[in-house]
């Protein structure tokens, strides 16, 4: 479902976790106040023309909670579709993740101004990499110097799927 500012409450104990932040390099939420603010400019969406942003949340039914965010920014002139995400730690390893880009790849392939998704993922984030890899995106690229693991700096790859 769309991301709100009014999810930030439930969310913040979970965003707070610094497992999360290992591979990007924004840092975790001070306050659930920075949470909101931070959910609301998403939520208002990009200041930028040639910009669409769109950001979800994820939930599990079953277990009534929150699992992960789920990004997209597209360029339409571009035909291009940015994809990120975060799934909190106790839910990670359950197949959200891939459950979530697969739900993202569905709905870039019913809008007409989408060619590709792209991911940009660190070259040590194992995970990541599986996730895109089992949805069919192929390695397109390599960013030297983009990606981050800890307080290191690696080279980003980018993954590519044509829709």
């Amino acid at each position: 479902m769309p991301l709100r500012a009014e999810d930030a409450p439930e969310v913040f104990t979970d965003l707070r976790d610094p497992s999360l932040y290992r591979y990007i390099v924004q840092p975790p939420p001070e306050s659930i106040t920075d949470t909101t603010a931070l959910f609301t400019r998403w939520a208002d969406g990009s200041t930028d023309p040639e910009a669409i942003w769109l950001n979800w949340i994820g939930y599990d039914k079953r277990a009534s909670s929150a699992v992960g965010l789920y990004q997209a920014t597209i360029f339409p002139a571009q035909h291009l579709a940015l994809i990120g995400y975060i799934v909190f730690r106790r839910f990670q390893g359950r197949g959200y993740a891939r459950e979530g880009v697969r739900a993202i790849i569905q709905y870039m392939a019913d809008r007409d101004d989408i060619g590709t998704i792209r991911a940009e993922i660190g070259e040590t984030n194992a995970a990541s990499i599986g996730v895109v890899s089992a949805l069919h995106f192929k390695l397109r690229d390599r960013n030297p110097g983009e990606g981050r693991d800890g307080d290191l700096v690696c080279d980003d790859l980018v993954y590519e799927l044509r829709v």
